[in-house]
C-alpha cells in the first residue's frame, strides 16, 4: 500500500505570523489535527493541537498575541507520495510522530496520519478475514456498525 492511497489531501494553511487563536479557530473550522504554517520565505512548518496545549496554553502565552512562528515545528518530517506505507510508520516511530507532510516535486500534496494508517489497516483486515470466511464457511462475517 502506498502513501499516496490512504493520504488527506486536505491542506489547511496559516502564516507563520498569524495567531495561534487563529490556528486554533482554523484546526476546529476544518475538523484536522494539525495547519501548515508558511513564513516569508517559503519554509514551511507544522502546528498541532499538541503545539498549541504546550507551546501556548502551558506556557501561560496570550493566543491573541502569539505568533505560530512561536511554537511552530520547523523540522518537519516528509515522505513521498509513491513510499510504502511501512517507510512511513517506520519514520513516525524513529522520529516519535503521529503525522508526516506528503511532498512530491518540492511541493506539499498531502499529510499522514497514524490515524489515516490505522483506518487502512482496519478495512484491509476486515477484507482479509471476510475473504477467509468466505473460504471457510462460505458466507461473509456479518458485523453491525
Amino acid at each position: 500500500m502506498f502513501v499516496q492511497e490512504i493520504m488527506s489531501r486536505t491542506i489547511v494553511t496559516i502564516p507563520a505570523s498569524g495567531t495561534v487563536f487563529y490556528a486554533a479557530t482554523l484546526l476546529r473550522e476544518h475538523k484536522v489535527g494539525s495547519i501548515l504554517a508558511i513564513d516569508d520565505t517559503g519554509d514551511v512548518g507544522i502546528v498541532t493541537k499538541r503545539d498549541i496545549i504546550y507551546g501556548t496554553v502551558l506556557a501561560k502565552k496570550d493566543p491573541v498575541k502569539t505568533p505560530v512562528s512561536d511554537i511552530m515545528t520547523r523540522d518537519i518530517k516528509t515522505i513521498h507520495p509513491l513510499e510504502n506505507v511501512v517507510t512511513a510508520v517506520e519514520l513516525m516511530e524513529h522520529h516519535h510522530l503521529n503525522k508526516l507532510v506528503v511532498i512530491k516535486n518540492e511541493e506539499v500534496v498531502g499529510i499522514i496520519t497514524f490515524t489515516d494508517i490505522a483506518r487502512a489497516i482496519k478495512a484491509e483486515l476486515k477484507q482479509m478475514l471476510n475473504t477467509w470466511h468466505s473460504q471457510e464457511f462460505g458466507t461473509q462475517i456479518q458485523r453491525d456498525e
